[in-house]
């Protein structure tokens, strides 16, 4: 007897099995070895017990297509035990087995992961140690350069500046108690007042660099340029693009550090009189940076090691990497160094700043010989020192101050001065772009830049702003004097 279930699984029906062989009508193989398997109803009859199919088991169905099975196979007795006839049960196997197939590749794949996981745990963690190792390394060797930096400012400070200080305050209080003025000891006084402020000045430009944060990083690198061929002898071929200027002060900090210090290891290590430095816009909101030279050359994998001089190059390469750049450094012996830094950046457009300005015309000095001189300084002691020196010349009628750009600006409104002496570096509006504004609404006032860093980009940006002179703080006070007496 076949029910409905087995006919559907053996693929006979009733009527065709009836008479065959049951290995005919249910023929079973080994699904690994394809050997054929023993009947269980002819077990069940020689055991005399109920057996099952071993795993693996494949059903052969009339047309020959195959189905994985389970099954089983009991005795069916008569009262006295003996054995009348044999029961066989199985059934499909299939989702069973592609369950049991999907089960196993899961597992394949998990251990997979796992290992791979492990193994990059592994890399990882040898990776973060070696950086630690690093950091602990730099961070020694930083603490030894701050060290050495303090040091020198102290000696420069101690030695230098206050000495000549000492120097003023004596000649000083001798002039006081002298009855005669002695002029000889006045220009000694005003020579060791230049001194201190070169020294001083040369200090700034090394702490924090002015022309960085008042003319951009493309004017700063310029001018490291310069220092580094008159200091260094260094001559450097620069390709620096506008529209690669950066906007952040810290992302224009960060790189003129970096660039001055691969150019302090082109010095020290390269043996050239000669690189290159490159700042240009990629893609859409990057900078590009290369700094490189044709020199020596060395083994990247020395950067960071301790003693190897490669410090300065690891620490530029961290200080990159944390901003969210990348920072690519290429090198062999013999062939020149290039460090590349690419760095997220958009571009600095300046436009001018909302200002309300009077439009009623300016009106001149009448008196042809006899001035009126504004002067805009956030510096309070040089503003009001340079005020009471114009205020003590003949030729100037009257002398008005302001703090900033934009006091300035609303200053020339009120006073209409015919001159205006314009510092540049100032808060809330800046000397620069005070000057375009008036330039433009005022084009017959004659402005005259000021600061204590002219550096020729910084004269170039307020010529074409629209001053007509520019006049440095160290300068001698007769210089400003000629140059408003031209101007009447």
């Amino acid at each position: 007897f076949i029910n409905s279930e087995a006919e559907r699984l053996t693929g006979w029906s009733s009527a065709q099995a009836a008479g065959q062989a049951l290995p005919i009508v249910f023929r079973i193989v080994n699904e690994e070895t394809r050997h054929i398997v023993e009947n269980p109803v002819e077990k069940v009859l020689r055991s005399g017990a109920t057996v099952g199919l071993a795993n693996h088991t494949i059903l052969i169905k009339r047309d020959g297509s195959e189905i994985p099975i389970d099954d089983s196979a009991a005795p069916i007795r008569l009262s006295n035990g003996q054995i009348f006839g044999v029961v066989l049960i199985f059934r499909d196997f299939t989702d069973h087995k592609n369950a049991e197939h999907s089960l196993k590749q899961l597992n394949r794949e998990l251990n997979d992961l796992t290992a791979h996981l492990e193994k990059r745990v592994e890399e990882r963690t040898k990776q973060l140690e070696e950086q630690a190792g690093l950091l602990r390394q730099l961070a020694v060797e930083l603490t030894e350069v701050e060290e050495e930096e303090r040091k020198r400012l102290a000696q420069l400070l101690h030695d230098h500046l206050q000495q000549l200080l000492i120097a003023i305050k004596i000649r000083l209080e001798l002039m006081r108690k002298s009855e005669n003025l002695d002029k000889t000891a006045v220009a000694e006084m005003s020579s060791f007042v230049e001194e201190a402020y070169q020294s001083s000045r040369t200090l700034t430009a090394e702490l924090r660099p002015p022309v960085l944060y008042e003319s951009g990083l493309g004017a700063a690198l310029r001018f490291l340029a310069r220092k580094f061929e008159k200091d260094q002898k260094l001559k450097i071929h620069l390709s620096i693009f506008a529209d690669a200027e950066p906007v952040s002060d810290i992302f224009k900090v960060m790189i003129y550090q970096s660039v001055q210090e691969a150019l302090l290891n082109i010095v020290k290590y390269a043996g050239i009189t000669e690189c290159s430095l490159v700042m240009e816009k990629v893609e859409e909101k990057r900078i590009h940076i290369i700094v490189s030279d044709k020199g020596k050359g060395f083994d990247p994998k020395i950067i960071g090691l301790k003693g190897a001089g490669g410090f300065g190059l690891f620490s530029i390469r961290e200080r990159i990497k944390a901003l969210g750049g990348e920072c690519k450094i290429i090198s062999a012996v013999g062939e020149g160094t290039s460090l590349e830094m690419i760095l997220p950046a958009e571009t600095k457009i300046l436009e001018p700043q909302a200002v309300e300005i009077s439009q009623s015309p300016i009106l001149l000095n009448k008196d042809k010989e006899r001035i009126s001189v504004l002067v805009a300084d956030d510096h309070k002691i040089v503003r009001q020192s340079l005020a009471r020196a114009l205020s003590l010349e003949s030729f100037i009628d009257e002398v008005f101050e302001a703090s900033n750009g934009k006091e300035a600006v609303r200053m020339v409104q009120e006073r209409r001065p015919n001159v205006v002496i314009m510092d540049f570096n100032m808060p809330e509006m800046n000397g620069l772009e005070a000057t375009r504004i008036l330039h433009k609404q005022y084009p017959h006032i004659k402005i005259i830049g000021l600061s204590v860093q002219a550096e020729e980009e910084m004269i170039q940006m307020m010529r074409e702003a629209g001053a007509v002179r520019f006049f440095n703080k160290n300068e001698d006070m007769e210089v400003l004097m000629k140059t408003l007496k031209s101007l009447l």
